[in-house]
């Protein structure tokens, strides 16, 4: 880097230094492009043109340019991914080894097909991990049955997502009641001393 704090090092050389592939430097530079600190990017680019050929030439803020800790902590958001069907498979699967010691087998093109046309545009993320979460925890009592000893996802895909969901909305509004009379047994409490 020069004293402007310009570099145009090769991918290949970046990959080098860091012990990377080529596609790899390419995507861990373009994910520094868009991230900002303190109102400033991080890194810049400016594409040159010499003849037919296209070199990108890299610029970092040197740091009397900006003043990214002027009292504040710099905080970086997380950005959370939509979950895909593959994600929804996985926790069905890890959550299903943690209750029953068993992995799920599953028949990946079948199931994901379902998840991707049933659960997902149907649910909301936070939806579906309460699903996934109530109905490990209510199966053995409520549906298990001698034909289908543990849930499934095509039973989570059709009938049993909605059960799960309906029964996780009444177990919320039953705590809230319990919790309304608790505070007005200890108002009168109060009231009575």
């Amino acid at each position: 880097m020069d004293d402007r704090g310009e570099c145009n090092p090769s991918q290949e050389t970046l990959g080098k230094l860091c012990n990377m592939s080529i596609p790899t430097v390419n995507k861990a530079i373009n994910s520094l492009l868009g991230k900002e600190v303190g109102g400033f990017l991080l890194l810049k680019r400016e594409l040159i043109n010499k003849g037919s050929r296209k070199y990108s030439n890299y610029r970092i803020p040197l740091l009397g340019e900006c003043d990214t800790t002027a009292g504040e902590e710099v905080s970086e958001e997380v950005v959370q991914k939509p979950m895909t069907s593959p994600d929804v498979l996985k926790l069905f699967e890890a959550t299903y080894r943690e209750t029953y010691s068993v992995p799920y087998k599953a028949s990946y093109k079948k199931e994901l097909g379902m998840i991707k046309r049933s659960l997902l545009p149907a649910y909301t993320d936070d939806q579906i991990r309460i699903i996934i979460k109530t109905v490990f925890e209510e199966y053995d009592k409520r549906w298990k049955t001698p034909k289908y000893q543990t849930p499934t996802i095509g039973a989570l895909c059709s009938w049993l997502g909605n059960q799960a969901l309906k029964l996780s909305a009444d177990k919320e509004k039953t705590k809230a009641v319990v919790s309304k009379w608790d505070n007005l047994e200890n108002s009168d409490e109060d009231l009575i001393l």
